[in-house]
């Protein structure tokens, strides 16, 4: 609204104009006003879109004998014969079955080769915070399960890593303080 209020004011005299400028003006001024009925039709059209949508809607409708509801089963109320013989209920036994039980995770990768790879500490970290001394090996501990797959091939890769321990605090504290550093290494 406050361009069309600018544009009202605005009066260019084409008269002092050259035959190019004016002509140029004429159609841009043509193309604006395309566009602005284009934008009305829209705008209308996007109204008339709502107004189905969301406007008001009534159920309510007269069909073809004066009737409001809609009659689905008439043709077998017509048909149906007073005389003839109800059907009697009968009951088809059906053998029940259980679910077999889901296989657990070790008795799938029971069937699967199985690889090993140990994470090993470097010799520097092998000596002892506390006091220095060399760490003996205790043993190893599984960290993972890797499922690999591979063209045509799988395998599991289980991941273990070293155990160490420090024999002199043992002694000292009667509790073993356990090293197994984990790094994060993928192969």
């Amino acid at each position: 609204m406050l361009r069309e209020a600018k544009a009202e004011n605005l009066y260019i005299n084409k008269e002092n104009l050259s035959p190019e400028v004016a002509a140029y003006i004429a159609a841009l001024e043509n193309k604006v006003e395309k566009l602005q009925s284009a934008v009305e039709n829209l705008n209308e059209m996007l109204v008339k879109r709502n107004k189905m949508l969301f406007g008001r809607s009534s159920e309510k409708t007269e069909y073809i004998d004066g009737s409001t509801q809609l009659c689905f089963f008439n043709e077998a109320e017509l048909e149906y014969n007073k005389a003839s013989k109800e059907p009697t209920a009968y009951t088809i036994e059906v053998k029940g079955y259980s679910r077999k039980p889901q296989r657990s995770k070790e008795e799938i990768f029971q069937s699967l080769e199985h690889k090993t790879y140990i994470e090993k500490l470097d010799e520097s970290q092998k000596i002892c915070d506390e006091c220095g001394s060399p760490l003996e090996y205790v043993g190893k501990d599984l960290v993972r399960q890797e499922l690999h797959m591979m063209p045509a091939q799988a395998f599991i890769l289980d991941v273990y890593k070293e155990t160490y321990k420090c024999a002199e605090c043992e002694k000292k504290q009667m509790k073993p303080e356990l090293l197994n550093q984990s790094r994060h290494r993928f192969l």
